[in-house]
């Protein structure tokens, strides 16, 4: 699960390039942490993201079993 910095304001530092990118591989934003990321000089919002890899069986094999 990707966690990127991404910024509030223009920055001339960060910019959200790296939500697109991982948008379009197929990612979704699953989590927004506001202003919990502090990098030069300056605070950043932290997201979450995700991609589901593979299916969900209805009746999933035990691990243990």
């Amino acid at each position: 699960m990707p966690d990127i910095a991404c910024p509030v304001q223009e920055s001339k530092y960060l910019n959200d390039d790296s939500i697109r990118f991982h948008s379009r591989l197929g990612f979704s934003e699953v989590g927004r942490f506001h202003d919990s990321g502090y990098k030069f000089n300056q605070w950043f919002d932290m997201v979450w993201m995700e991609k589901m890899i593979g299916e969900h069986n209805a009746e999933p094999k035990e691990v243990w079993g």
